[in-house]
């Protein structure tokens, strides 16, 4: 499997973090934090869009009223079930 450099710099910057603390390993805070927020190798500090036909995943706001039609059409699963809407 490849890795991208930015992603490689990041596991050995995890990798050295988790090395050098006493417990030797690390929140699940602050993996996260580094994962999506460090400066150089963040997911959202990047700078490449994250929402949108771009990005990596839409959202409701994405795609405005299509999700609305889907849950009025019944389309949408709901407790493992298909449940339409009544008039």
């Amino acid at each position: 499997m490849m890795v991208r450099q930015g992603k490689k710099d990041l596991a050995d910057f995890l990798r050295g973090r988790i090395e050098r603390s006493p417990e030797r390993a690390i929140s699940f805070y602050e993996y996260m934090k580094y994962c999506l927020y460090h400066p150089e190798w963040g997911y959202y500090m990047d700078g490449r869009p994250k929402l949108g036909k771009s990005g990596d995943f839409y959202t409701s706001a994405s795609i405005g009223s299509l999700m609305g039609k889907r849950w009025r059409n019944g389309s949408v699963l709901f407790r493992g079930r298909s449940k339409g809407v009544t008039r």
